[in-house]
């Protein structure tokens, strides 16, 4: 498969805004402050990846900024771009990629991930909060069984398992993230960790499994609008819900839904321009 590189500059505020929408046809992605974006994507998605672009600025009637691709050659570009990332720590998590050869602080839980996109690797701010959002919960909060929806590489699945060691489902739209995820588990040497494919909770096998004291759902803002039925259908009556993906002009859109449906705001974990929201259901 051939591949191009593109770079544009933006608004900085407006990169957030930029990964949310596009960020499933880029293979991986850097930027500085000043909103230089560099990115790679798979000639096949070139088409829908610039559709997505342009609307991301006719939405606001904005200039659309100028962006330039250029052919990349046969190398495995992904290897070296996965050669750069180090490991990286949130509280008592420690997060490394599989070439990295340096100590592995003891005393932490300790996941080696492999992804083959650079969002899975647990760099970013919606993971970050997450596993924070996990370990404070931990702490006094204790579940029989759990649900990661959109689990991605599995960082977030494999960490519920190892805070509570109970069983842990997992699902994910996309064929590619379930295989990765169960690829991390078995390097991770972690059991009681079933993952299936699937569009949200929309599974037998995950139906069957319901009701849930904790549901984990890091995706999109949209997709966790449209969930809230069936998230409050499968949860626990004292249940505890982190939803994250959420940017934070998103934020109070998606606390009114789930405000309606019947869920109480207990925290948020704001992290760069991004949300990460605890709830409780209603008493």
């Amino acid at each position: 498969m051939s591949h191009l590189q593109f770079q544009v500059k933006i608004p900085h505020e407006r990169i957030a805004v930029f990964e949310e929408m596009l960020g499933d046809t880029i293979e991986s992605l850097w930027w500085d402050e000043e909103g230089n974006i560099t990115g790679i994507i798979s000639q096949e998605k070139k088409v829908e990846f610039q559709n997505r672009f342009q609307s991301l600025f006719s939405q606001d009637n904005q200039r659309l900024p100028e962006m330039q691709f250029a052919e990349m050659d046969n190398r495995d570009w992904l290897e070296e771009d996965q050669q750069l990332l180090q490991p990286t720590e949130v509280e008592n998590f420690f997060l490394y990629p599989p070439h990295y050869v340096g100590e592995i602080p003891q005393g932490k839980i300790s996941f080696k991930i492999d992804s083959p996109h650079a969002f899975g690797s647990g760099h970013h701010e919606t993971t970050k909060s997450c596993l924070l959002a996990l370990h404070e919960l931990s702490k006094d909060f204790k579940i029989s069984n759990a649900l990661d929806v959109g689990c991605g590489s599995g960082i977030l699945a494999m960490a519920i398992a190892s805070l509570w060691n109970v069983p842990v489902y997992a699902t994910d739209i996309d064929a590619k993230s379930v295989e990765t995820t169960l690829q991390n588990i078995e390097e991770n040497g972690l059991e009681d960790i079933h993952v299936v494919e699937s569009q949200g909770l929309d599974h037998e096998f995950i139906s069957a499994q319901a009701p849930f004291d904790l549901i984990v759902a890091n995706i999109h803002s949209e997709p966790l609008k449209e969930l809230s039925p069936i998230i409050m259908r499968s949860i626990t009556g004292r249940g505890k819900v982190v939803l994250s993906g959420i940017l934070n002009e998103q934020e109070e859109d998606v606390v009114e839904v789930y405000s309606n449906h019947g869920f109480k705001l207990m925290k948020r974990y704001p992290e760069g321009q991004w949300s990460t929201l605890l709830f409780t259901v209603k008493i």
